[in-house]
């Protein structure tokens, strides 16, 4: 005869901590500074809720700001440092890997 025995863990394995970079190109200084301090503040401020609440378990998000100073000279220059930022967490984080690379192809093919 055979009894349906429920079978518990005999230890718990501890979850590395995972760090997500989250990118934002914006204008911290320049004209719109002002408006886009707004923004940031709540991109920044949302991150901040996402981690104190552990909404993403076993992460844990930041943020990288680029100024781009509202110098449409400077988007290039920030998209390209941010990807170079990009590359590393990609390489760390097999999971995301493929989410990453697919958002910086398609940002390739909009911006060309």
């Amino acid at each position: 005869m055979k009894t349906n025995k429920k079978i518990e863990p005999t230890s718990t394995a501890t979850q590395e901590l995972v760090t997500i970079t989250i990118g934002n190109l914006s204008d911290l200084t320049g004209v719109s500074s002002n408006a886009m301090g707004v923004v940031n503040i709540a991109l920044e401020d949302t991150v901040e809720y996402y981690n104190e609440r552990n909404l993403i378990p076993g992460v844990e998000l930041e943020v990288i700001t680029y100024d781009g100073q509202y110098n449409p000279s400077n988007d290039i220059p920030g998209y390209e440092w941010l990807k170079e930022l990009a590359e590393p967490i990609v390489k760390r984080n097999s999971i995301l890997s493929l989410y990453l690379l697919n958002r910086l192809q398609i940002a390739r093919i909009q911006s060309s």
